[in-house]
């Protein structure tokens, strides 16, 4: 099991406010590395990604 495998299963009705901080900072550094890595490949989302509803 992967880290991130394990704190999706983790029971976050006990944690405190440093832990969620702790999440959401892993989170938005796999958002941005992930999104990083996307561009160096050159991937492009379609135009029709880019409206709003």
């Amino acid at each position: 099991m992967t880290p991130l495998e394990s704190l999706s299963r983790a029971e976050l009705k006990s944690a405190d406010d440093t832990d969620l901080q702790h999440i959401s900072n892993a989170a938005a550094i796999l958002l941005r590395d992930s999104c990083d890595l996307l561009g160096v490949m050159g991937w492009q989302p379609a135009p029709s990604a880019l409206k709003l509803a």
